[in-house]
């Protein structure tokens, strides 16, 4: 044994001995007597009790780590005003570009009143033309009319000279035969004036009655043209403001990006089972519907972290797979503190990150280290073996026979040594009240993988669904066999039900004799039409009900020849009328549900999470079970954003997991085999392994000390002697804990 370790290991036992059995001095001073031993070789005993340090330069950390997961950039979508949920658009995991429909509200109402004003409206504009063009017809006769009386008008008014030439005196004034002062003229001139001025009075008279006809009618031409514009406009900005209504009841994206949640869910039955949302179901304004994701964004969302940690700190950065990343804290006000706060109750912290090399995925667990304080290689004694007074910091140092009190000037301590800035020296023997956590077990650090290990129980989710309805209208149909079964697998034209219809005979020749006698009205019609096609609009009209009523009879046939209800879509069935059960005879209503069908592309596994540990981009295995014990097991991805990302309202305790749609076919078969449950409630199991962090420096658990919030290990070095070291730990699971700073591959521990 080295002369320096044997020295140290008798003046350890001597100390030892001295310590129990002599009398301490008085305080202040320190003085022990030393009681000489044997000049033996002794050991460090297991976890060994230290009387006396020499001050060591060490490293000394004040800190503070939280777990983070790394995010997409996430965006809200609600609606801002009120609306009736129909579907979806788009869903979870698929990209999206900017304009793109989110979800699609209830429009059945707002489509029905479009319906019926554009239908008004082409009808006010057929029956507008055809009676501006009457009216512009009885123009035309009136002002040939009028032109024709104008111009017999003038041609009497132009004879009138030579009609008034008899009547003129010498002086050029005229004197007329209604006039008292008339002197007289032959029988025949007289007359002639009277014929021409009643025939002049008269044609005034007509002529001016035609041109007031003719105005009268252009008034009235302009007139109508003008309320059909006001009221032509009316409909227009009503039919714009029912457009409008409409386009507000889908929600558009303003951003390009990926779908990473949806507002799905109603609530969870008394039995486990998870309501959804349904068409018709009323979605609140302001109330998030859609989580939009950048994917070229990387954020880190964790805990929330105070402002004032991060002004105060030395230094900050994320562990990310045992990597270290320069990260940048998102401070927020506190008018946002208190906004978020009041809105979700939790809130939450956002860091970006720099990741050149794209090293870093979505799902990937952070630790943000805050490093509070911070010494390198500084000389240290154990925190305990300093004291105070009012002069100050002291310790006791041993001075070969007796302890002497120093005081000394201390930095930084970290719970378990504290920093000495003066009064010592690295050869000083100090007073301790100190343990190595030392022993048997060694073990040479390295790095490896550390994580949780996910649990779940998970269900069908199937948001984008459709009900296959009976197309029968007219007649009575009867169920003759059901082909398909919920949870089945169907094409697009595979049978659904088949059926027989029992038609309306009456009705089918009420219609054909109504067709029979409208087509006899029409032959007539046309027989009598002359060419002014007096009875034009009767034509017209009687053939529009030889139409309708035509396309009603066709309609009763083909309903009377339905023999089968087929799949107008492939999908999975996840529902089979209304939940209620049909047998061969029964009566099915017109227009009644038969199958929901869901888009497989669009099918999910709904996964308990409301410990809030699934995150965007994790891999998951999904299993079932059946009754005979065979187990079926297909891999996932999360495609839903952790719950940091979002607010309260998308908080829903659910993530969905997207699974291949052959996978989802082989899920089917499975669970098709098999009795769901007295609920009908198909159960899976899901299990992964999340909050993974490999290449990171593994330490056992039960060789850390964890002391005043910090960890600290026992380092045997290479010449032997051991060292209590701390370190900033990263987080820990079952087995260990992992390192993000203060300790180095390769080195050598040990423990009890």
């Amino acid at each position: 044994m080295k002369k320096k370790t044997l020295i140290r290991n008798l003046l350890s036992f001597a100390l030892s001995m001295a310590m129990v059995l002599s009398v301490p001095g008085l305080a202040g001073c320190g003085e022990t007597e030393v009681t000489e031993t044997e000049d033996i070789e002794l050991r460090d005993p297991a976890g060994v009790a230290k009387s006396m340090v020499n001050p060591e330069y060490r490293n000394l950390y004040k800190y503070i780590t939280v777990s983070a997961i790394i995010s997409p950039e996430v965006t809200e979508k609600s609606y801002s005003s009120g609306t009736n949920f129909a579907s979806f658009a788009k869903m979870p995991g698929e990209t999206i570009k900017k304009g793109d429909a989110l979800v699609n509200g209830d429009t059945t109402q707002i489509d029905e009143q479009i319906k019926a004003l554009k239908e008004t409206i082409k009808n006010n504009e057929e029956s507008h033309a055809e009676q501006i063009a009457d009216m512009t017809k009885q123009l035309e006769k009136d002002k040939e009319d009028y032109e024709e009386k104008q111009k017999n008008f003038d041609f009497y008014s132009e004879i009138e000279g030579v009609v008034e030439e008899p009547f003129k005196n010498a002086d050029g004034s005229y004197t007329f035969p209604d006039d008292p002062n008339f002197k007289g003229a032959s029988d025949y001139d007289v007359a002639q004036y009277y014929h021409w001025s009643r025939t002049l009075a008269m044609l005034d008279s007509s002529h001016r009655y035609a041109l007031m006809t003719y105005q009268k009618d252009q008034i009235n031409l302009e007139r109508t043209e003008a309320l059909y514009e006001l009221d032509s406009k009316y409909n227009q900005d009503r039919l714009k403001s029912l457009q409008k209504q409409r386009a507000q009841q889908v929600l558009y994206t303003d951003v390009d990006g990926t779908v990473v949640y949806v507002n799905c869910v109603k609530g969870i039955s008394n039995y486990g089972q998870i309501r959804y949302v349904e068409k018709g179901d009323w979605l609140n304004k302001n109330m998030s519907v859609v989580a939009v994701g950048d994917l070229s964004v990387k954020l880190l969302k964790s805990q929330f972290v105070n402002r004032g940690a991060i002004n105060t700190c030395v230094d900050y950065y994320a562990i990310i797979h045992g990597k270290r990343y320069k990260v940048e804290y998102q401070p927020m006000t506190s008018e946002e503190f208190n906004r978020i706060s009041k809105r979700d109750g939790d809130v939450y912290s956002t860091f970006t990150i720099e990741d050149p090399d794209d090293d870093v995925k979505y799902g990937d667990l952070a630790t943000i280290v805050i490093v509070q304080d911070q010494r390198d290689n500084v000389l240290c004694v154990p925190k305990t073996s300093v004291e105070r007074d009012e002069s100050g910091s002291y310790v006791y140092v041993y001075d070969g026979s007796k302890y002497v009190t120093t005081y000394v000037k201390t930095g930084m301590s970290d719970g378990m040594f504290t920093e000495i800035l003066s009064g010592l020296s690295e050869s000083d023997l100090v007073k301790a009240e100190y343990s190595i956590k030392s022993g048997y077990h060694n073990e040479e650090l390295s790095r490896a993988e550390t994580g949780a290990d996910f649990a779940g129980t998970g269900t069908y989710f199937y948001p984008s669904t459709k009900y296959v309805i009976n197309p029968v209208k007219h007649g009575t149909t009867y169920i003759d066999e059901v082909c398909v079964k919920k949870n089945m697998r169907v094409e697009k034209g595979d049978v659904l039900i088949r059926v027989h219809v029992v038609s309306d005979a009456i009705e089918i020749e009420r219609e054909e004799r109504q067709i029979e006698r409208l087509n006899e009205q029409l032959a007539d019609l046309i027989k009598e039409n002359d060419e002014d096609d007096k009875n034009g609009k009767q034509i017209k009209n009687v053939r529009k009900q030889i139409e309708e009523a035509t396309e009603h009879l066709n309609e009763l046939k083909s309903d009377a020849a339905v023999t089968a209800v087929r799949a107008d879509r492939s999908g999975i069935i996840t529902e089979m009328f209304d939940g209620g059960e049909r047998n061969p005879g029964d009566l099915m209503r017109s227009e009644g549900n038969i199958a929901k069908i869901a888009d497989q592309s669009s099918c999910f596994i709904a996964v308990d999470d409301s410990n809030q540990q699934l995150s965007y981009g994790n891999s998951v295995v999904v299993s079932y079970e059946d009754r005979n014990n065979n187990v079926t097991q297909v891999k996932g991805t999360v495609v839903t954003a952790n719950a940091m990302s979002m607010s309260r309202t998308l908080r829903q305790g659910l993530a969905l997991v997207s699974v291949a749609p052959e996978d989802m076919g082989t899920l089917l078969e499975t669970t098709n085999a098999a009795n769901a449950g007295i609920w009908d409630i198909t159960r899976f199991s899901v299990y992964g392994k999340i909050r993974v962090m490999d290449d990171v420096l593994m330490v056992p658990r039960k060789a850390v000390t964890e002391f005043g919030g910090n960890c600290y290990v026992t380092v045997k070095e290479a010449d032997g002697t051991l060292k209590n070291v701390s370190f900033i730990c990263g987080g820990s699971d079952t087995n260990g804990y992992w390192v993000a700073e203060g300790l180095t591959e390769g080195m050598t521990i040990c423990w009890e």
